[in-house]
């Protein structure tokens, strides 16, 4: 589940920061409270080297890039960019993050909407529903087909030879428009594909298509995931910022496929009471 893993990096950071900074030998406190519609996730340690300079300083001023507040003599090897990527990830699962230097402590806090997550049984897709995969890989595409039929899916469209690739853009923007009855549209976008011998971003194509359809007033039907292998915090982040999210590319059975699409369905259209 791509936003557990971001959430765990960004309190393994939190937790990690804490212990390097803090008093030696002193604990790190760690507690969850309720916050809004969501969880704040606190992490307390107590003053080490260098704190009474920070006593004061603005909790923002960490989470600019190339931020470094520590002396290298103090804290070692820092590059100054940790608070930054913590809080685009932070950003990623729709959350934020804050520290504050006070005197006897430094506070992190890390808040985080949570929701109630139905069971994938109860989900199903609607009749006016069209499921599109993009992926250049034979295999990934039977893959695809097999699971599109085993969620219902009245009609999908699956493409991925080098001429299909080329006219992706005008024909998927072609099908949308015309298809004045269909209000969603779910596209699973590999996120590397080949044209010919050329490499192709299937986020750039993807991202060509919602701007497209945002002209248009079309981009509301979309749901627009990057199909990927990758598990890296600041790459599942930045699929989140380029469009709805990630979409894992491992072998998943029919529950973790429907449980998967359910939730970044839920995340797009919640109003759907699917």
């Amino acid at each position: 589940e791509p936003d557990a893993v971001i959430l765990c990096h960004v309190l393994h950071n939190a937790i990690s920061n804490a212990v390097k900074y803090g008093a030696a030998d002193r604990p790190v406190r760690v507690s969850f409270v309720p916050s809004g519609d969501g969880v704040a996730c606190c992490v307390d340690n107590e003053p080490g080297p260098g704190h009474d300079s920070l006593v004061g300083t603005s909790g923002d001023v960490v989470f600019e890039q190339g931020t470094r507040l520590h002396r290298r003599q103090e804290v070692g090897r820092s590059e100054g960019d940790g608070g930054w990527i913590m809080r685009l990830c932070a950003r990623a699962v729709h959350g934020d993050c804050s520290i504050a230097f006070e005197p006897h402590l430094t506070r992190f806090v890390f808040r985080f909407p949570t929701r109630v997550v139905a069971d994938p049984a109860g989900f199903a897709l609607p009749a006016n529903v069209r499921l599109v995969a993009v992926d250049d890989s034979p295999s990934q595409r039977r893959y695809m087909r097999h699971r599109f039929v085993k969620l219902g899916a009245a009609e999908s469209w699956v493409l991925g030879e080098p001429h299909e690739l080329r006219a992706f853009v005008e024909d998927a923007l072609r099908r949308v428009r015309d298809a004045a009855d269909v209000d969603f549209w779910v596209f699973f976008v590999d996120d590397h594909l080949a044209t010919d011998a050329d490499p192709c971003s299937g986020v750039a194509l993807a991202q060509q298509l919602s701007h497209r359809l945002d002209a248009l007033s079309l981009g509301h039907k979309t749901l627009m995931l990057v199909r990927s292998a990758a598990d890296d915090p600041d790459d599942l982040a930045a699929y989140s910022a380029a469009l709805h999210g990630h979409f894992p590319k491992t072998v998943l059975d029919d529950d973790q496929f429907r449980a998967t699409l359910a939730a970044r369905w839920r995340e797009r259209w919640p109003a759907s009471n699917l």
